[in-house]
């Protein structure tokens, strides 16, 4: 018996050295001690509680060190513990995500549409996009007021790189919720509307060329690229642009390697009818888009 009261003794001891580190390491940090006492928590409510403020206190640091996504993702640490006092003063604990975490799903929400790798890519800025040129003149030009962007060049020279460290702009800009993006790939969306026409879903392919059309910001990556035809060409294509040269308040970023006066050419078909064709390049002009040339391709 001697023994076990001997070893309990010791724990004791050690369980009151680590609490008293604990409660001196929160009465010294005042930033956090600042917080607890606006939360309406007092001196002996800590020295109460010590155990769940220590971990309170833990988790508080934890999220100041997490400053971005990525840190979130590499220490797989996502959610924060905290404390609060309920209406009638007793205290519960809850858990909330961390800022850097927060910040992400706020900017992942903004999206209708995010063809590309969102969790990789959603802190780009200008800035970080190697051709410095290129970000450059899309710098002055956004300074200038351009919101309409025509992005082209050889491939792999950072044209969607760009397209995405402006709609990253925009998504920090913007404080309206309702201000969405849709960053869509056009080969993919536009092949997947087009096998709506032939469909039982025509109410759904409306309906996507009303959001297309009216969304905030849209990003039309890779024109040019589709499989064209007459349907993509004039029940897809025309109608966004169309509708989107009828306003000033949205933003369109097009991405292409073809240069603006080449989509005649290229949306001519077999139908000869280059009247679709010039209209496309028509609605760029009207909606004056700030047009940009990201360079060839150097081996």
């Amino acid at each position: 018996m001697e023994k076990v009261e001997i070893e309990f003794s010791k724990e004791s001891e050690e369980v009151k050295k680590c609490r008293e580190e604990a409660l001196a390491s929160i009465l010294n940090d005042e930033s956090f001690l600042a917080i607890l006492k606006e939360d309406g928590f007092t001196i002996e409510d800590i020295k109460e509680n010590v155990g769940k403020f220590d971990r309170y206190h833990k988790s508080y640091l934890k999220n100041l060190s997490l400053t971005k996504y990525e840190d979130c993702k590499k220490e797989n640490e996502f959610f924060m513990y905290y404390l609060k006092k309920d209406k009638d003063g007793f205290m519960v604990e809850l858990n909330r995500e961390f800022d850097a975490f927060h910040r992400y799903m706020k900017y992942a929400s903004r999206f209708i549409y995010k063809d590309f790798d969102i969790d990789d890519l959603y802190n780009i800025r200008l800035n970080d996009i190697a051709r410095k040129e290129l970000a450059v003149s899309i710098n002055k030009a956004l300074k200038e007021g351009y919101h309409n962007f025509y992005i082209h060049g050889s491939h792999s020279t950072f044209k969607t790189l760009s397209a995405i460290a402006i709609s990253n702009s925009f998504s920090n800009k913007s404080k309206k919720e309702e201000d969405r993006i849709a960053f869509i790939n056009v080969p993919k969306r536009f092949n997947d509307l087009k096998d709506l026409v032939f469909s039982n879903d025509k109410d759904i392919f409306q309906k996507n060329i009303e959001m297309l059309s009216n969304v905030k910001f849209l990003v039309l990556d890779s024109l040019g690229e589709e499989y064209r035809n007459e349907i993509t060409r004039d029940m897809i294509l025309l109608p966004i642009l169309r509708n989107r040269a009828k306003s000033k308040e949205l933003f369109t970023i097009i991405t292409t390697p073809y240069e603006l006066n080449d989509l005649v050419k290229l949306y001519t078909f077999k139908d000869g009818n280059s009247i679709s064709a010039n209209q496309i390049v028509e609605f760029i002009a009207i909606s004056k888009f700030f047009k940009v040339y990201s360079g060839k391709l150097e081996l």
